[in-house]
């Protein structure tokens, strides 16, 4: 039979922490199943540094995982393989003087802009809202 695809889990309740893993996917440049890996540098509020840049309601993932023409949009995983961001942008790095300077959309103000409802508690959430995989 058939494969069955699964979603895979959003983490709606945490935004990531500075130092953790995280893996973008997506076909940079058409390279199909690509697969990046970093860490996230930073959390922006849009209200700080990145002020004029985004809508004042979005919280940006800075990242040193690739994210390249193609794989914007695609999603930007924890090492638990739930969806943080959504991989957006590269700030090219002043003539080449800086590179690595990547950015993802919080899948946290994705939701809330979508007026999305979370489920309630359960036993057994993570820190993200889902069944715990954390060994």
């Amino acid at each position: 039979g058939a494969a069955r695809i699964k979603p895979l889990p959003l983490c709606y309740k945490s935004f990531p922490s500075p130092g953790q893993g995280v893996v973008a996917l997506g076909s940079p440049l058409g390279l199909a199943g690509t697969v990046t890996r970093g860490i996230v540098s930073a959390v922006r509020s849009p209200s700080g540094d990145m002020k004029g840049v985004t809508p004042n309601y979005v919280t940006l993932i800075q990242t040193d995982a690739s994210i390249s023409p193609g794989n914007s949009g695609g999603p930007l995983l924890n090492n638990y393989g739930e969806v943080i961001g959504v991989n957006t942008w590269t700030l090219p790095g002043d003539g080449g003087r800086a590179q690595n300077i990547n950015f993802s959309i919080s899948i946290v103000d994705i939701l809330k802009s979508l007026e999305w409802k979370p489920p309630g508690i359960f036993k057994g959430m993570n820190k993200c809202g889902n069944k715990s995989t954390e060994r």
